[in-house]
């Protein structure tokens, strides 16, 4: 069994190169994300191996930002941000895997492994991207992928 737990810290202008005053309201990304996992695996008689994974990770940070369009700015269409980037922020992201294999040995220098896996096993539907724009504000455009499960051959030598 291994765990891990780890922070990271961004230090970073939100857009490399200024193309208007606009881009000078709260211009860096000056946040902190996470992410713990935990592995287990246990080797049981006849060759079979049992192993689980568990992963979670800080959400989704982002800023409100608001647009504004009005013929008169003869400039289209301007999207403004309003707070500090990572003001925002999703729910955390779970992530719990599982496998099964089995291995077959029909001779000492040959082994065939037959595998079960199942990714996101509890079929979180937790959010990845979230629009911070006033007037979609707080909708999740992107979660998690669903379950899935993968039934696979190795072969080894």
């Amino acid at each position: 069994m291994s765990s891990s737990f780890w922070m990271t810290k961004t230090h970073q202008w939100i857009r490399a190169v200024p193309t208007s005053p606009n881009d000078d309201l709260f211009p860096i990304n000056d946040t902190w994300g996470w992410e713990a996992r935990a592995d287990a695996n246990y080797r049981l008689p006849a060759d079979i191996n049992v192993s689980a994974n568990l992963r979670a990770a800080s959400g989704a940070l982002g800023q409100r930002t608001q647009t504004f369009s009005d013929p008169r700015l003869l400039q289209g269409t301007v999207t403004l941000r309003m707070e500090e980037f990572g003001a925002q922020q999703g729910r955390v992201v779970p992530v719990t895997s599982f496998r099964l294999a089995k291995r077959f040995r029909p001779t000492a220098r040959y082994a065939v492994d037959v595998n079960f896996s199942v990714f996101n096993l509890i079929n979180s539907s937790a959010p990845v991207a979230i629009s911070y724009l006033s007037g979609t504000f707080g909708r999740v455009t992107d979660i998690l992928a669903p379950r899935v499960a993968r039934i696979g051959v190795q072969f080894s030598f």
